[in-house]
């Protein structure tokens, strides 16, 4: 009397993608009275995967039937994630903040925009997660630093006699516009009235 004994059915159920950084779980699914092993030697138990690729899992019943089963795991890379913008401004001033096209945005403002325009009272620290089509995530981040308002003055005299000249000269270091259109650090004068200049650094101009 000969017996021929059923296979075991089985098959691998759970997510087959996921993002870069992150792994999904992967499980078998058999009959009753069946035992199971992955390629990588674990029995019975599920599989988590951190890495793409193909897995292969035999089912074994108490006969000794086997029957195979695999699935092939992709893995997303991140997003990128860029802010073009910040670095140093002015007291007062705005600068606005662009990160990379992605699917969804998400600041520490709260904002959900691909661009915000940030006016910070001090050096402040902007964070953005961006997630794309697959829900794949990446964080960065960028500083709005606050640049110093020079401290200047003109000094020179105020006050010449008739057919003379005076000079005046203004605190040195910073780039200048007289209101006679010198961009020197001090001008010749020979007429009476009010000399303006603005001086300004790399950030911030101040007009006297």
């Amino acid at each position: 009397n000969v017996t021929v004994n059923a296979k075991p059915q089985i098959s691998i159920s759970g997510n087959t993608t996921f993002c870069q950084g992150g792994s999904t779980t992967l499980n078998a699914v058999c009959d009753a009275n069946t035992s199971y092993r992955w390629d990588n030697g674990i029995t019975n138990a599920p599989l988590n995967v951190s890495l793409p690729g193909t897995y292969n899992v035999v089912a074994t019943n108490e006969y000794g039937c086997t029957q195979n089963a695999s699935t092939t795991v992709s893995m997303f890379q991140q997003p990128t994630a860029t802010i073009i913008g910040g670095g140093t401004i002015c007291p007062g001033n705005s600068t606005t903040l662009i990160v990379s096209e992605a699917a969804h945005y998400h600041w520490s403002t709260g904002d959900t925009t691909h661009s915000i325009t940030v006016t910070p009272a001090a050096h402040t620290s902007y964070d953005v997660t961006v997630t794309d089509q697959f829900g794949c995530q990446n964080s960065t981040s960028a500083t709005v630093q606050i640049s110093s308002v020079p401290n200047i003055q003109i000094t020179g005299t105020s006050s010449f006699c008739s057919g003379e000249s005076a000079t005046l000269t203004v605190t040195p270091g910073y780039n200048y516009l007289w209101s006679n259109n010198s961009t020197a650090g001090s001008i010749t004068i020979n007429q009476a009235g009010t000399y303006r200049v603005t001086a300004s650094n790399a950030r911030h101009p101040i007009l006297l």
